[in-house]
């Protein structure tokens, strides 16, 4: 939950749902929501509601060291420009170090019916203190 002027709830939730008989592949499904309950006066903001589904296939592929390809497609809602479809394209690796540490980097490639696109990058390093 962010708070500002604007009171803005921020909620994002996803589920996985993995195949026993190929657990390479999994399935997931992500809901996210951005709504603003006090609008302030020459100040743009859109209230969202978006869906997304899509297959993953995640791979170990030598000691420590996992792979992720995934495909999402999303069915996207806002006050501007109401229903319009997306995808989004990710790519992920992560490396594990025993049970203590983990660095991993990702990317994701995105594009909309309405003509948005956008790019990310991102890194993380996690550590455990036992």
């Amino acid at each position: 939950l962010y708070r500002d002027a604007q009171r803005l709830f921020d909620a994002t939730t996803e589920a996985i749902w993995c195949l026993p008989w190929f657990k390479e592949l999994s399935f997931g499904y992500r809901f996210s929501a951005l709504m603003y309950k006090n609008s302030v006066a020459g100040y743009s903001s859109t209230n969202e509601r978006n869906h997304y589904l899509g297959p993953y296939w995640r791979r170990n592929l030598h000691r420590g060291l996992w792979t992720m390809l995934g495909y999402e497609r999303g069915f996207l809602n806002d006050d501007v420009r109401h229903r319009y479809d997306g995808s989004v394209g990710l790519a992920e690796v992560e490396w594990y170090r025993r049970g203590e540490m983990s660095l991993k980097a990702q990317g994701r490639y995105g594009r909309s019916t309405v003509r948005d696109d956008y790019y990310s990058a991102g890194l993380q390093a996690r550590y455990s203190f036992p």
